[in-house]
């Protein structure tokens, strides 16, 4: 027999918790989430049964709920005479309406990935006053999370934050060349979808071997015809023919996709075709033209999946000659990949410096995709770290992206009828030195009015304990000091700052000190560049290139699942060419160079 608890309801004690007679193993995963967090929070004792409510129970089920089309992934805590049902309108929203009812009414808070960057208040007691409800709900469709570990704690971490799609079956490596049943499976267990498999043509174009006989099939550049295993000469209708064939093919052996991820190749526009027939659309009509007849294999293979469109490199323009989509885009997404040169200190909709540029691109996709009658949903993945370089964002200050600025964009984008978010790699810099702003850019993804204030205090205060104070002076000192234009009294001042730090032990306070040296280390980087100082570039290059190694084991452990990745990349933008030259800034950007 069930123990009694210290959870009230009605004056009467909490002691079960009941799903019905046919609950899915997904409800039944969120069952026993429920009990593990209310014996670690309470400890309290609570057996799951399976069977109809009685008074002096949780009742945790799907239900149909009232229609409002401003909410996604719904969920209630309800009084309903005597038990208080956890109801979700969809399979993952079970599982949602745990976490909502131990962030709410408990105050935990599930910070990164692993029980290390969760925070589990004692709570001695709860009582729910009589016709208890509180509702929940996710402002955007879609909300993506990169799988770069496949790691069974990442993925509790995603839908404990209410995120509902995971890009990559699998680790993502060369897009999700590691998916496979049983990652999928994985995947589907915690109720999230599969989206993939992105750059993936490899699969679809014709094989190499068939080039002696059959060169026709393969791109042409410089006037000559060679594979590249990536593209082909798409104006030849026997060419896609094969792609749909090998495509069939492909989907029979990974049925897996919940959004198939119909990417164009991550190439710029030279290794495309460039025959004569192929030169006359552009690369967005040719990929429109691969995608719709996609889409319709797709459609056949996978009638439940979405078909994904990317708006990317070579397709950041809107197609001339292919005016339609297939079904006008009914069960399709569109996705809006074009963010690599932001400048993410300013809004997007305020259209400076290099944003004027992609807010046109964007502008102009919107009004195409409204012209042709277009019935889809879209979808925004921005690069939130892609810009430690010149000509989106200076000195280091991508380090520490301001969240401001992220709300003001995603509250932009809400405006413009977007369905869903997801970042690329955005989560490599947000969820270092400490899981703030990652965490709270999922937590705006859910709800983009959430007071940031607010939120920073309960993060620091939960993170950090009677430390809070301290560590959030020091961020706030970080934050000035690095948007500060640069010179030597600026460096002497970021250098000087681990002394607040003084007396701080600790893994979470080392990772922060391990940060400021990275800091330290661009901001020497920027300086030497600027003074068109090659030989202390190559010092601070050198320092900067073994970062990772040097800090290994703590980055391995308090940065996981979120390894750096091209953490390079800020030296194709800044530093010396093997000629001798220096790198020069990208024209009309030289007044974003602090």
């Amino acid at each position: 027999m069930a123990s009694e608890t210290n959870i009230f309801l009605r004056c009467k004690s909490l002691t079960t918790i009941v799903i019905d007679e046919n609950a899915t193993e997904l409800t039944a995963y969120a069952a026993s989430e429920l009990q593990k967090y209310l014996q670690k929070a309470m400890n309290c004792t609570f057996e799951i049964k399976r069977g109809t409510p009685t008074p002096g129970c949780f009742h945790l089920v799907q239900r149909s709920f009232p229609e409002d089309r401003k909410l996604f992934d719904r969920t209630w805590i309800k009084d309903m005479g005597g038990w208080l049902e956890l109801a979700g309108e969809n399979p993952v929203s079970v599982l949602y309406v745990v976490y909502d009812f131990l962030k709410s009414c408990l105050g935990i808070r599930f910070f990164a990935a692993g029980e290390a960057f969760e925070y589990i208040p004692r709570t001695i007691s709860l009582s729910f006053p009589d016709d208890y409800k509180e509702e929940f709900g996710s402002t955007f469709e879609i909300r993506d999370f990169v799988n770069r570990t496949n790691s069974p704690d990442v993925l509790s971490f995603a839908v404990k934050n209410r995120i509902n799609t995971i890009l990559g079956c699998g680790p993502w490596k060369d897009g999700s060349e590691n998916c496979s049943y049983e990652n999928a499976r994985l995947i589907h267990s915690y109720g999230l979808k599969v989206r993939g498999p992105g750059h993936s043509w490899k699969h679809f174009v014709p094989n190499s071997l068939l080039f002696n006989e059959h060169p026709e099939y393969f791109p042409m550049k410089d006037g000559r015809r060679q594979p590249n295993g990536r593209t082909a000469c798409f104006s030849n209708p026997d060419v896609r023919r094969i792609f749909r064939v090998n495509l069939r093919s492909y989907l029979h052996d990974h049925p897996y996709w919940d959004i198939f991820a119909f990417w164009a190749e991550d190439l710029p526009d030279m290794h495309y075709c460039q025959c004569p027939e192929c030169s006359k659309r552009s690369t967005t009509d040719w990929y429109l033209t691969l995608a719709n007849e996609a889409a319709e294999v797709v459609a056949e293979v996978l009638p439940n999946a979405h078909f994904e469109f990317i708006v990317y490199q070579g397709t950041n323009n809107p197609p001339q000659t292919i005016q339609k989509f297939f079904r006008d885009g009914e069960n399709m997404l569109v996705n809006f990949c074009f963010g690599q040169t932001r400048d993410l200190f300013t809004p997007f909709a305020e259209r400076k410096h290099t944003n004027d540029e992609l807010f046109e691109l964007y502008s102009n996709w919107r009004s195409f995709l409204r012209n042709v009658g277009y019935k889809g949903k879209t979808m925004l993945m921005e690069y939130y770290n892609l810009c430690e370089y010149p000509n989106t964002g200076p000195c280091g200050r991508a380090l520490m992206w301001p969240l401001e600025v992220m709300q003001q964009d995603i509250q932009f984008y809400l405006r413009d009828g977007l369905n869903g978010f997801g970042a690329f790699t955005g989560f490599d810099r947000l969820a270092f030195p400490s899981p703030w702003k990652h965490w709270a850019w999922m937590n705006l993804w859910t709800n983009p009015n959430l007071d940031l204030e607010t939120l920073k205090t309960d993060f620091l205060q939960c993170y950090y304990g009677d430390n809070a104070q301290v560590v959030g002076a020091y961020f706030q000192k970080l934050e000035d000091v690095m948007f500060t234009k640069l010179s030597e009294a600026n460096l002497a001042e970021l250098e000087g700052l681990g002394a607040m730090l003084n007396g701080l032990s600790g893994e979470r306070f080392d990772i922060i000190r391990v940060h400021l040296r990275l800091a330290i280390l661009v901001k020497h980087l920027h300086w030497a560049f600027q003074c068109d100082n090659r030989a202390d570039f190559e010092s601070w290059k050198k320092q900067y290139l073994t970062y990772q190694q040097d800090n290994a084991t703590l980055l391995a452990k308090m940065t996981a699942p979120f390894p750096m990745l091209w953490f390079d990349f800020i030296l194709n933008r800044i530093g010396w060419l093997p000629d001798g030259t220096k790198r020069k800034i990208r024209p009309g950007t030289e007044e974003t160079l602090l």
